[in-house]
C-alpha cells in the first residue's frame, strides 16, 4: 500500500513539473494591432508628404542612378505605378516623391508588394534593451544606394498600413525601431519607452530630402540641368524646411536658374579655347577665362573626393597671367557667386556632397600667383565652397590688403619684403622662404592642395638668378634669420602634445628652403653653428644642409659621432606608440641623413648602429623589424645597415607576445602586448593546407625573416605557421650568411627588368659576373655559382641577366605565373651546351638550358628593354 502511494505521489508530482514546464513554455500572442503612438507616426509621414499607394501599383523598373563621380550605374528600383486616364501614360512615383512618365506599360514589371513584405517581415522584431538605445539624429552621416531607401522599414510600415494590411505594418515598423540602423542612418529616440513621433517623422523626411538633394547635384555636375532643376524644386516643394540642412541647396538651384537665362542651361565646357586666344593682351584673357570658371570640372579629381582646381585648365592659365589677373580675382572672390560644376565628396564622412564655388577656383588662381595661402584649410568649417557671404568677403578683403601693401613689388622683392619684415607673422615667413628657394617654378597654391611644384626630377637645378639680386642681406642669410626668429618665437609659447612635431616642422622647412635655394655662400656660416652646437638636432640640421651645399666637412663629423654614439637619443614618453617615440623619430631623422651622404663615414656611422653593443641598435632594430612601417618609415630600410641588424634577429628566439592563427584562407596576428590583430591572406607559396600548422606564437627571429622576405630578392618563402619553418629559419641563415661581399640597393632598371613592386626597398646580393670561367676558389669565396672542372668558358650572354623559371622551385608549390630569375653566371661546358648560375626563389644554384625560358640581359636603355 505504500509503495503504492509513493507511486501515486511521483506520477502526480510529474504531471504537475509537465505542466508547469508547458505553462512556462507557452508565450502571449504575437500583437497584430498597432499602438496609438505608432499609428500617429504612421499618419504623420503621410502628412508630411510620403506618397500614398492606394490605387497604385509596386512595380520594378531597371533604371540609371547617377553618382557622385559623374557617371552612371545601371540598377533596379521599386517604385508605385500610377495609371494615367484616358489616353494619358501612366507615372511612377519613387520613395522620394520623383515622378517619372511610363509610355510603355511593358518596361515595368509587376511585383506583388505584401506578399514580398511577408517574407521580409516574417515576425515580429523584440525592443531593444533600454541601455542599447541610441542617441539622437546625426547632422554627418554616411549614405546608403537609394534601392536600400526604396525599401525602408519605416517608409513600407507607413504603405502596409495605409493599405490595411496593420499585422504587416507592426512587423515592418518593430523591426525599423529594433534595428535603430533606419534609412537614414539613426537610432531609435524613446521618450520613457514612448515614440518620439516628431523625431521619427523628421528622421525620415531628411533621408527623403538627402535623395532629391543628391539627385539634384549628381544632374548638376555632369549638365544634365532640366534632371537637376526638377530634382531641386522638388526638393523644396515637398521638403521645404529638410532643404534647409543643405547650406547649397538654394544656391544650386539659383545657379541652375541664372543658367537658364544666361543661355548656359546644360551646356558642358568645349575644351578649346578660341584660336586667338595667346593673340590678347592679359586683360582680355583674364576676362574669358573668369567668365569660363563655372564649366570646371564635373566630378572629383580624386578617389578620396578632393576637388584639385589648382591643376584645372583654366586656373592655371590664369595663375601664367601673373600679378595682372590679382584684381580681377580679388573681385571675384568678393562679388562672384557662380558654381562651378565640380563636386567634392568625403565618402564615409559627410553624406552632403559640396559644389565647388567659382570663388574657390578664383582663391586657388590667387594664391598660386602670390604664392602666399591666405587660408588655412584646417582653420576654417568644411570647406570654403561652403563658406557663409560674409566670410567670404572678410577673406577678399584681407586679400585686398595685402596686395595694396605688395602689389607693386615683383615677386622675389614681395617674398624678400615679407621674409625680412619684423612685423610679418612666421607662417607668412615660412611660405615665403619656400617661395624664394624655389623662384622659376610652378608654383600650385590651392585650397585643397598646398604645395610648391618643385622640378620634375632629382637633379638640383642651378641656383636661380636672383640670388645675386639681394646682398644685404642675401637670400639665404634673411632664410637662416627667420629661422632664428621664429625658433626663438616658437620656444617663448606654451605648447601641447604635438609641440616636438610643430618645432620639427618649422626646423626641416627652412633647412630646406636653404638648400632648395643653392646659395652655398651660406654653407661657411652653417658649418661653423655645427661645429658650435653641443645639440644633437641642432648639430644635424646644420651638418647635413651644409653637405647639400657642398660643404661636407661638418657632416663627415657628424657622422663619427654618431659611430661612437657620442649624442644621447631623446628620453622615450610613457604612453606612447613606438614610432611616435622621441628617441625613435630623431634616429630616423639621423639614418635618412646618414643614407643621402653616400659617404665611407656614413656607412661606417650606419653599420656601427647595427652593431647589437652599439647603444643606438635597440631603437633601430624596433623599428626595422617593425610591422607598422608606412611610407615616412623607409628612410630605416634604406641602406644595408638593415640587413646586418635582421640577420642579428634571425638568431634571436625570444616571442614577441605575439600569435599566428590560421582561419580559412586568412592569417590572423594577434598581438597580445598592443591588444591588436591583423589580418592577411595566406601567402601563395603556402595556399596548400598541408603546408600550415594551425597556430604558433610569433617569435623575434620570425619578424626578421618576414621582413628579409620583403626586402632581399633571392630567398625562400618563409611564414611562422609553416610546419617546416624551423628548416626554412636554418636555410634563411645559410643562404644570407653565403653571400659573402653582402647586399646593394637595386637600381631602378633591375628592378624593372625583375618585376619587383614599385616602391619598396629592394636588395641584391652583391655580385659582379667574372670576365674568366671560375674556378673552385672562386666558389669557395662566394665569387661563382659553380665551376666546370677547367672545361669551361664564358658565354656571350650579357650579365646580369633575367629569366623565367620554367617549372615550379624548390620551397615553391606549382603556381600560375613564373618566378623570375637573376642570372649572374654563365658558361659553356664541353658538350656546347650553356649553364647558367641563378639568385631566386633560394640558394644560389646551377641549372640547365630547359630550366630557363625568356632569358634577356638587363640592358641599360629602357628601349632596349622594350625591344
Amino acid at each position: 500500500m505504500t509503495r503504492n502511494c509513493l507511486v501515486l505521489v511521483a506520477i502526480l508530482c510529474l504531471m504537475q513539473s509537465t505542466a508547469a514546464i508547458a505553462d512556462k513554455g507557452k508565450t502571449a500572442a504575437p500583437r497584430v494591432t498597432l499602438t496609438a503612438d505608432e499609428r500617429q507616426l504612421l499618419d504623420g509621414v503621410f502628412k508630411q508628404g510620403l506618397f500614398d499607394p492606394t490605387g497604385a501599383e509596386r512595380v520594378r523598373v531597371k533604371t540609371s542612378v547617377r553618382t557622385v563621380f559623374g557617371v552612371s550605374r545601371e540598377t533596379v528600383r521599386e517604385a508605385w505605378f500610377r495609371k494615367g486616364t484616358g489616353k494619358a501614360p501612366g507615372t511612377l512615383v519613387f520613395v522620394d516623391g520623383e515622378e517619372r512618365r511610363v509610355s510603355d506599360r511593358r518596361t515595368i514589371e509587376t511585383v506583388d508588394f505584401i506578399a514580398t513584405c511577408r517574407l521580409r517581415f516574417p515576425k515580429l522584431v523584440p525592443a531593444p534593451p533600454e541601455g542599447k538605445r541610441r542617441g539622437p539624429l546625426r547632422d554627418r552621416r554616411p549614405s546608403k544606394p537609394v534601392e536600400e531607401i526604396d525599401n525602408s522599414p519605416l517608409v513600407l510600415a507607413a504603405w502596409l498600413y495605409r493599405l490595411g494590411h496593420e499585422d504587416l505594418a507592426v512587423r515592418a515598423l518593430s523591426q525599423s525601431l529594433s534595428e535603430g540602423r533606419e534609412t537614414f542612418g539613426a537610432a531609435a529616440e524613446l521618450q520613457g519607452g514612448r515614440i518620439d513621433v516628431e523625431w521619427w517623422t523628421r528622421a525620415c523626411r531628411s533621408e527623403l530630402a538627402h535623395v532629391a538633394f543628391e539627385e539634384m547635384v549628381h544632374a548638376f555636375m555632369v549638365a544634365a540641368d532640366d534632371e537637376a532643376l526638377a530634382a531641386g524644386e522638388r526638393l523644396v516643394r515637398l521638403y521645404p524646411d529638410e532643404s534647409k540642412q543643405f547650406r547649397q541647396s538654394t544656391s544650386i538651384l539659383n545657379d541652375l536658374r541664372r543658367r537658364k537665362s544666361a543661355g548656359t542651361f546644360g551646356r558642358i565646357r568645349t575644351q578649346q579655347w578660341p584660336a586667338a586666344f595667346k593673340t590678347w593682351d592679359g586683360r582680355k584673357q583674364t576676362d574669358y577665362l573668369i567668365d569660363s570658371l563655372d564649366q570646371i570640372g564635373g566630378r572629383p579629381f580624386s578617389m578620396g573626393g578632393v576637388a584639385n582646381l589648382v591643376e584645372d585648365a583654366s586656373v592655371m592659365a590664369l595663375a601664367r597671367i601673373g600679378d595682372s589677373a590679382v584684381p580681377a580675382l580679388i573681385a571675384v572672390i568678393e562679388k562672384d557667386t557662380r558654381l562651378t560644376r565640380t563636386v567634392q565628396y568625403w565618402e564615409g564622412i559627410s553624406t552632403e556632397p559640396t559644389v565647388v564655388t567659382v570663388r574657390e577656383a578664383a582663391l586657388d588662381a590667387l594664391m598660386s600667383i602670390t604664392g602666399t595661402p591666405f587660408v588655412d584649410p584646417n582653420s576654417i568649417d568644411d570647406s570654403f565652397s561652403r563658406q557663409s557671404d560674409a566670410q567670404v568677403r572678410q577673406v577678399a578683403a584681407r586679400i585686398q590688403v595685402y596686395w595694396d601693401r605688395y602689389g607693386r613689388m615683383p615677386f622675389d622683392e614681395r617674398m624678400m619684403r615679407i621674409l625680412t619684415e619684423p612685423t610679418s607673422d612666421f607662417e607668412s615667413k615660412r611660405q615665403a622662404a619656400t617661395n624664394l628657394a624655389h623662384l622659376g617654378e610652378t608654383r600650385l597654391l590651392g585650397f585643397s592642395q598646398m604645395r610648391v611644384e618643385a622640378s620634375s626630377n632629382d637633379r638640383r637645378r642651378p641656383p636661380h638668378a636672383a640670388i645675386k639680386k639681394f646682398k644685404n642681406p642675401t637670400i639665404a642669410s634673411a632664410i637662416l634669420a627667420a629661422f632664428d626668429a621664429d625658433l626663438k618665437h616658437f620656444n617663448s609659447q606654451p605648447h601641447q602634445d604635438f609641440g616636438e612635431f610643430q618645432r620639427r616642422g618649422i626646423e626641416d622647412g627652412y633647412m630646406q628652403s636653404l638648400i632648395d635655394l643653392g646659395d652655398t655662400t651660406i654653407a661657411p656660416e652653417l658649418t661653423q653653428r655645427a661645429a658650435s652646437s653641443w645639440q644633437l638636432r641642432e648639430r644635424q640640421l646644420f651638418a647635413n644642409a651644409a653637405c647639400q651645399l657642398g660643404a661636407p666637412g661638418a657632416m663627415r663629423a657628424f657622422a663619427k659621432q654618431i659611430e661612437r654614439a657620442g649624442f644621447a637619443l631623446p628620453a622615450d614618453k610613457p604612453d606612447t606608440e613606438a614610432q611616435w617615440q622621441p628617441g625613435a623619430i630623431a634616429l630616423s631623422s639621423i639614418v635618412e641623413d646618414l643614407v643621402r651622404m653616400k659617404s665611407p663615414e656614413a656607412d661606417r656611422a650606419l653599420f656601427a648602429i647595427s652593431d647589437p653593443t652599439h647603444p643606438y641598435y635597440a631603437t633601430a632594430c624596433s623599428r626595422i623589424t617593425a610591422g607598422d612601417q608606412g611610407y615616412g618609415d623607409r628612410g630605416w630600410l634604406s641602406h644595408p645597415y638593415c640587413l646586418k641588424i635582421l640577420r642579428s634577429e634571425l638568431d634571436n628566439q625570444e616571442r614577441t607576445g605575439g600569435n599566428y592563427r590560421r582561419q580559412g584562407a586568412r592569417v590572423i596576428l594577434t598581438i597580445r602586448q598592443q591588444g591588436n590583430s591583423f589580418t592577411s591572406d595566406i601567402p601563395v607559396p603556402f595556399v596548400d593546407p598541408k603546408m600550415l600548422k594551425d597556430a604558433a606564437d610569433e617569435r623575434r627571429c620570425d619578424r626578421a625573416a618576414l621582413k628579409l622576405n620583403l626586402l632581399v630578392y633571392g630567398f625562400a618563402p618563409y611564414h611562422p605557421l609553416a610546419k617546416d619553418a624551423d628548416a626554412r629559419l636554418k636555410e634563411f641563415k645559410r643562404v644570407f650568411d653565403g653571400f659573402r661581399d653582402g647586399f646593394r640597393l637595386a637600381t631602378q632598371l633591375e628592378i624593372q627588368f625583375l618585376e619587383l613592386p614599385y616602391g619598396e626597398c629592394w636588395f641584391l646580393p652583391e655580385w659582379k659576373p667574372l670576365s674568366r670561367p671560375a674556378t673552385q676558389v672562386d666558389v669557395t669565396a662566394g665569387r661563382a655559382v659553380f665551376q666546370l672542372n677547367g672545361t669551361g668558358k664564358v658565354a656571350p650572354l650579357k650579365l646580369p641577366a633575367v629569366a623565367s623559371a620554367a617549372r615550379s622551385l624548390p620551397f615553391f608549390p606549382v603556381i600560375s605565373r613564373p618566378k623570375l630569375l637573376l642570372i649572374v653566371q654563365a658558361e659553356i661546358d664541353a658538350k656546347g651546351k650553356t649553364v647558367y648560375g641563378v639568385i631566386g626563389a633560394g640558394a644560389p644554384r646551377r641549372v640547365r638550358p630547359d630550366e630557363l625560358t625568356d632569358i634577356k640581359p638587363i640592358r641599360k636603355s629602357f628601349f632596349d628593354f622594350l625591344r
